[in-house]
């Protein structure tokens, strides 16, 4: 936004008397900015505005890690954190296979929304994938939108607003016999951040 637009959007008034007679102030989020100069106190409303629309930004793929790497740090029993590590890798596990490569990927979060998220699921469902599968990526989907709006990157959860029952009608139900355990990469991954607790 340049500098007239911004400076529109106020009115600028001059005291007439007292201690700060000659100054002059406006109102800037309810609260009065003043200065002796005009043109400076002008000059600091334009970078306060500048700066609250620099809204921080985060794709989905950085709040993932951020939210995984939270869930984990937070558990400071030893045995519960294995636990959670075992999550952690299945997570990872489930957005490397769905996720990764995808336009959500490094999408700024906040321009997420339902219709984005419905036609996503939709992709990932044909063919159709196993219900537990799409449980796991359900979860990690609500747990990095609840994540964004903690840090307050986001107002709504779009995922609030799918129909996940529908998804899961459509999935199957069986997973075969071969896929029913972790993969070799998966216990590899299991075992090198239980080495690191161990160390630690």
């Amino acid at each position: 936004m340049q500098r007239k637009e911004i400076l529109k959007q106020y009115t600028f008034k001059q005291y007439q008397s007292g201690p700060y007679a000659g100054y002059w102030w406006t109102l800037y989020d309810g609260k009065k900015k003043q200065s002796k100069d005009r043109k400076k106190l002008e000059a600091k409303i334009v970078k306060l505005h500048k700066n609250k629309d620099k809204v921080k930004k985060m794709t989905f793929k950085e709040v993932f890690d951020f939210d995984q790497e939270k869930q984990v740090k937070r558990v400071t029993d030893p045995d519960k954190r294995i636990s959670r590590e075992n999550t952690r890798t299945r997570h990872e596990s489930t957005f490397k296979k769905y996720i990764a490569g995808t336009a959500l990927e490094n999408l700024d979060i906040s321009k997420i929304d339902d219709n984005m998220l419905e036609d996503f699921l939709t992709t990932v469902n044909d063919p159709p994938i196993k219900k537990k599968e799409m449980d796991n990526l359900y979860t990690i989907l609500n747990q990095t939108f609840i994540r964004a709006k903690k840090l307050k990157l986001i107002s709504v959860n779009p995922l609030e607003y799918i129909d996940m029952y529908d998804f899961k009608e459509s999935c199957l139900d069986i997973s075969p016999p071969g896929e029913r355990a972790f993969t070799k990469e998966q216990l590899q991954d299991i075992y090198k951040k239980v080495r690191q607790i161990e160390e630690s």
